[in-house]
């Protein structure tokens, strides 16, 4: 299951990224974007200018996000059987780059699944950690795998620029 985004800083609904609904208009963002809103005393919808009255918390995708970072964690641990009866604590932080650990994990050294998973992490990930995390894990590719970073780094500015960072998942 794929959560949809805060359509103002583009990040993926999680417990740290919290779901909320702007009333009377209806639209979602996150409690972050809408907080910083209202320090700077904007009263109006980011995405079609109605005067917000109120907000409350998207219930249904708050649910599904708690359901969500119980399943990835999940999925991670599975990957590492390596640490199978070792008792470990996944912090949250490492939800974007869990599937780069999966990779790993399970000695994919496929470029065009490690692109995929790349391409997802650049677009919420700076550039400087995915290169980080590269060189940590010491995939035997990774002479072939840097220079598909520095791409998709490349692409990611561009398409930040244009405001179509959607554009990531289209082509990867």
């Amino acid at each position: 299951m794929v959560l949809p985004i805060c359509p103002i800083c583009q990040k993926q609904y999680s417990l740290q990224t919290l779901p909320i609904v702007l009333v009377p208009c209806g639209h979602g963002v996150c409690e972050s974007c809408q907080d910083e809103c209202n320090r700077r005393e904007i009263l109006e919808c980011s995405l079609c200018r109605e005067l917000v009255a109120s907000w409350t918390p998207n219930y249904d995708l708050r649910a599904m996000v708690k359901q969500e970072e119980v399943d990835w964690k999940e999925k991670l641990m599975s990957s590492m059987d390596f640490l199978a009866g070792e008792e470990i604590e996944i912090d949250d932080e490492l939800k974007e780059v869990a599937p780069l650990l999966m990779l790993k994990a399970k000695n994919t050294q496929s470029i065009i699944r490690q692109r995929r998973v790349i391409a997802e992490m650049a677009r919420c990930m700076d550039p400087n950690d995915i290169f980080e995390w590269i060189s940590v894990l010491q995939f035997s590719n990774e002479k072939d795998l840097l220079p598909v970073v520095s791409k998709l780094i490349d692409d990611k500015i561009f398409l930040e620029s244009k405001k179509a960072l959607w554009v990531l998942k289209l082509v990867h």
